[in-house]
């Protein structure tokens, strides 16, 4: 898939200092700024080895995902200043940096770097749930909870595995209800943040793997009124989201969300929540912080190849910014690549099992299996087209549009014929003779009226057309689709001619020799009059073989003869 690898890398921007509105109205993948913190300085030139944490951290920070200076960083430090504001010592100490992964998680390392997710950024309610994870995250450093976890595990039979492993995820839960508790008794009851807010936090957690919403996804999105796909390519109803907070947690390091969502209720009740605030820093920045990290999350989902949640996530946030021109791109990116892994036969390494999914993004798992390989090439096309032809500027948008077209055309042979020029449903009976109205004043060569007539030339439904066959009826109409489409037709066409004669071309050839085509058509008579008849019977016959058939490329090999020679 290396074309795909390569339009992909077109994610892998940087970022300028800009506002919260310019960054999501031209959204660039986020990085770094200004100098260096010392924590990395220190760890680029530091040995490590693979029991060494370091190392994750020193690979995490030399492949850029860890971020430091922009304004993820910024808000979170200003909510550790307020979690902290009665231990400034303790606030000294530790040192907040945002890791870009998509998944709903923080991190606490010895060292007292303190790790908050991208994808926990992205799917937080509010201000106070990032307070009361923050504290839970400085009880795991404070009380050295990843030294004494290891020290216990050295202890351990490792030969008993069954006993090893459910003693030490046993530790581990511990170890988590103590951070709940301690992180909310010492640093959150101090802070200025809602205790009401805190149950927001177990539902985070409860459903992070959902979607950054949960929208109905309507079958309008994938059609026009010139097209309908089958009924059965799309689900009648979706599986509920399901997801328990009581599951059994022995095998588990951390104890379900009914047990913490308990404790921290049992720790709260009876206290005030006023004055107390679910947002200090505004909620109009909170807005802008979540949603800058969610594009960051689509972002990640598509350099990861993860195009299922990049395409929906996507679909969730047009609402919200429909003219957004990295959605345009993360949108075209997304199907374009679940196109190429169907085309190649790994659809499954771009979408979940359906049967696997809950809730609204189920229909797109379901409708991406169920359409056919050359559907979905179309379709991506259209997805493509439209979202080039809103800026044409873009190079990026431009190259998948002309590659689709290859794929439409070249690899799956679908010309001119092969796509209606009427609706989906339209009677034949219904559609009126067309002449052909040719002004013969102006057009007096045969060549001439033969090139309008075919400009002019509609293609009619018929008995063996599918929903395939109408899905380019209002794109046939556009001028500069067309152009476009044989460009790529005949820059296909120059390129491996051209191959051939730079030799280029995968064929063993020393030497090329170019000559007509021609046919012999032997008698046994002799007389003049079957030598003439025989003669025009040839030259037919070359015309035949070298006439273009409905598809552009079928004859293209036909145009040229090898003479090998060996030197």
């Amino acid at each position: 898939m290396k074309k795909q690898i390569i339009l992909l890398s077109v994610f892998l921007f940087s970022i300028h200092s800009l506002t919260a509105q310019q960054y999501l109205d031209s959204f660039k993948p986020l990085k770094s700024e200004g100098e260096i913190p010392s924590d990395f300085q220190v760890l680029i030139n530091k040995k490590t080895n693979a029991a060494d944490f370091n190392l994750f951290l020193k690979e995490m920070f030399l492949r850029g995902n860890i971020l430091y200076g922009n304004k993820l960083n910024q808000y979170i430090n200003t909510i550790a200043d307020n979690v902290l504001k009665d231990y400034p010592v303790l606030r000294n100490e530790l040192r907040f940096y945002i890791l870009k992964s998509p998944v709903v998680n923080a991190s606490a390392t010895e060292n007292g770097i303190i790790l908050i997710n991208v994808g926990l950024m992205a799917q937080v309610s509010s201000e106070s749930e990032l307070a009361f994870i923050i504290s839970h995250e400085i009880v795991h450093y404070v009380e050295h909870h990843l030294i004494h976890l290891n020290n216990y595990e050295d202890k351990l039979n490792k030969k008993e595995y069954k006993d090893y492993y459910i003693k030490y995820h046993n530790r581990s839960r511990e170890h988590e209800i103590e951070a709940d508790k301690l992180g909310f008794e010492r640093y959150y009851k101090r802070s200025p943040y809602s205790y009401a807010a805190i149950d927001g936090v177990f539902d985070v957690l409860q459903y992070s793997e959902l979607p950054f919403d949960e929208i109905t996804f309507p079958r309008s999105y994938m059609e026009t009124d010139f097209y309908q796909f089958p009924e059965n390519y799309f689900l009648s109803a979706v599986t509920p989201i399901r997801s328990r907070d009581d599951y059994i947690d022995t095998l588990s390091t951390h104890p379900n969300i009914k047990k913490r969502r308990e404790n921290i209720q049992y720790l709260s009740g009876g206290l005030s929540d006023q004055g107390r605030q679910i947002f200090v820093q505004t909620e109009t920045l909170f807005n802008e912080v979540r949603d800058l990290a969610r594009f960051e999350c689509i972002n990640l989902y598509l350099t990861q190849q993860d195009y299922e949640e990049a395409f929906y996530n996507t679909f969730i946030l047009e609402k919200s910014f429909p003219n957004n021109s990295f959605l345009r791109m993360a949108k075209t990116a997304s199907i374009y690549g679940i196109a190429k892994c169907k085309s190649q036969g790994r659809l499954s390494q771009a979408i979940e099992n359906y049967k696997k999914r809950e809730g609204e993004i189920q229909q797109i798992s379901y409708f991406f299996s169920k359409i056919s390989k050359k559907e979905l090439l179309v379709l991506a096309l259209r997805f493509a087209w439209d979202a080039h032809r809103k800026d044409k500027d873009n190079v990026y948008l431009l190259n998948i549009t002309k590659d689709l077209l290859h794929e439409v055309s070249v690899e799956n042979k679908m010309g001119y014929i092969d796509f209606c020029d009427y609706p989906m449903g339209t009677n034949l009976d219904s559609i009126p003779e067309e002449p052909q109205i040719i002004d013969t004043t102006t057009v007096s060569s045969k060549y001439q009226r033969i090139k309008q007539q075919t400009k002019n030339t509609k293609v009619k439904p018929n008995e063996k057309f599918t929903t395939l066959n109408y899905m380019l009826v209002d794109l046939r109409c556009e001028e500069d689709f067309i152009d476009l489409w044989n460009i790529v037709v005949k820059n296909y066409e120059d390129d491996k001619i051209r191959a051939v004669i730079e030799d280029k071309s995968t064929l063993n050839i020393n030497k090329l020799l170019i000559i007509k085509p021609y046919y012999f058509i032997s008698s046994k008579k002799r007389n003049e009059k079957a030598v003439l008849r025989n003669y025009v019977r040839a030259e037919k016959k070359v015309i035949n073989y070298v006439k273009p058939s409905k598809h552009p490329f079928k004859n293209l090999d036909c145009l040229l003869f090898y003479i090998l020679l060996k030197t």
